[in-house]
């Protein structure tokens, strides 16, 4: 889908000269959201497996990305992703990650909220840490609010000046959608949904809608909770709006 732009054969970057110092990065910082009613309900193995597709995601996108150098790092229910800003498609390939990571837990039934900033980071084998990372966390802890990944509008401002009429800029903003209250965030219902076989679409659908009905039709379910699933559904439908191509697949579920 997005991949093929990111080649950078023109960047003559010699990886194992990058060092772990505190410097400028993009990070990501996920939170699985009901992590621990997960680790209850679910066999070791499924989670194990979940955790391990996660893994061969980022080191898949590595591989493509060729000379870009991801650092990622799994804990428990958070899940951290960054790459060093000096890297012209640093942002593209943070959101394009951490989307294919809620892309692959929605199809999981497993719902993902994160945010996406810019600043100082600094990592080794033991230690993470920075104001980079501390603004991510923020941004997932207090912007967020709903089953998203927020990115930081001043992040976007710098890198539209940095990157504009490249490739990689509107590759960038196709990845991206804007709420009413300006908050950026990764299209969720787009990385479901696009570039699949007519047959797996079917097949998202089937499972989106599935999830959604036994959430929703759950008088139980407390209100913050339900609160998210409804933010799903009217996502998924503004999007097949937007996309007549989708539209016959609207999700119509009494929520009362």
């Amino acid at each position: 889908m997005i991949i093929e732009y990111w080649r950078l054969e023109w960047y003559n970057l010699d990886i194992l000269s990058w060092r772990n110092s505190l410097q400028m990065y993009y990070v990501g910082f996920l939170d699985i959201l009901g992590f621990k009613k997960i680790v209850c309900e679910k066999e070791e193995k499924d989670i194990l497996n979940i955790f391990e597709q996660i893994q061969c995601i980022i080191d898949n996108l590595k591989k493509e990305f060729d000379i870009v150098p991801i650092f990622y790092r799994i804990m428990s229910d958070s899940i951290v992703v960054a790459c060093d800003d000096s890297i012209p498609p640093a942002l593209t390939v943070v959101l394009y990650c951490c989307g294919k990571i809620q892309e692959l837990l929605l199809a999981n039934g497993i719902l993902l909220r994160g945010g996406v900033s810019h600043g100082k980071f600094y990592y080794n084998e033991a230690i993470m840490y920075g104001k980079g990372l501390v603004s991510a966390y923020e941004l997932e802890n207090n912007i967020s609010k709903y089953p998203r990944i927020v990115v930081d509008t001043s992040s976007i401002i710098e890198y539209k000046s940095k990157m504009k009429d490249t490739d990689v800029y509107f590759e960038l903003f196709n990845l991206l959608e804007k709420d009413t209250q300006d908050i950026y965030y990764i299209d969720t219902a787009l990385m479901y949904l696009h570039d699949i076989s007519q047959k797996e679409l079917i097949y998202r659908i089937k499972k989106i809608k599935e999830l959604l009905e036994k959430n929703l039709l759950n008088i139980k379910l407390p209100l913050n909770v339900r609160e998210k699933y409804i933010w799903i559904k009217d996502e998924f439908n503004d999007f097949m709006k937007r996309n007549p191509q989708y539209s016959s697949y609207q999700i119509k579920i009494d929520v009362k």
